[in-house]
């Protein structure tokens, strides 16, 4: 090759797409959860999981941040354990007017809290606590160990007081395997006697 000549290299690129604006930024704690009423407000869930979390359920509310349902429900003393929100690792609305928050009252990645773990209804309407279902104990514990459970993906508690839940091996894609697909087929609609009833949604 003469002096001068080159080689040109063609660097592999990558293709954006997708149209999207910034909501929200935050630069303070780490939010974890994000819902969306059927109204549109937008509510927020920061665990305690290192940060200094000031509160841990917020709404946006004219671009601001503000505790919710009131700040005094986000304020941890030994005497509200079991009342106020310690450590919120998710929030769903549900379109009917409620707001579910899921309290795993574990800061730090700690045990739990005893009475502290708990899933907690808010009325959207009235901003107030309507209901709160505390963890026995405020622990979680395994209740089925078996090689046939290859991803458990979405479960639900039927009226006969049984767990149903599918079973679709998503770990066995072909994308997770060099494109090995080791997908096993049937997929698998399993359950087992709980005896527990369906969770309240009122």
């Amino acid at each position: 090759m003469d002096e001068g000549d080159y080689i040109q290299v063609m660097l592999p690129s990558e293709m954006y797409f997708g149209k999207f604006e910034a909501v929200f930024l935050f630069y303070d704690a780490m939010p974890t959860g994000v819902t969306v009423s059927e109204t549109g407000r937008i509510f927020i869930c920061f665990p305690k999981w290192g940060d200094d979390v000031k509160f841990t359920v917020a709404e946006i509310v004219r671009g601001t941040l503000q505790p919710y349902p009131s700040l005094d429900a986000n304020v941890v003393s030994p005497s509200n354990i079991t009342t106020s929100f310690i450590s919120v690792q998710s929030v769903v609305a549900d379109g009917q007017g409620t707001l579910w928050v899921l309290d795993t009252g574990a800061p730090n990645f700690s045990e739990p809290i005893k009475g502290g773990a708990k899933l907690v209804a808010v009325d959207l309407n009235t901003n107030t606590i309507r209901s709160r279902k505390i963890v026995p104990n405020g622990i979680m514990e395994t209740i089925a160990h078996d090689p046939r459970i290859l991803w458990p993906d979405t479960f639900s508690i039927g009226p006969d007081q049984y767990l149903y839940f599918i079973v679709n091996q998503l770990h066995r894609q072909s994308r997770f395997h060099y494109g090995n697909d080791l997908w096993q087929k049937p997929y698998s609609l399993l359950r087992m006697k709980i005896d527990e009833p369906p969770a309240p949604t009122y």
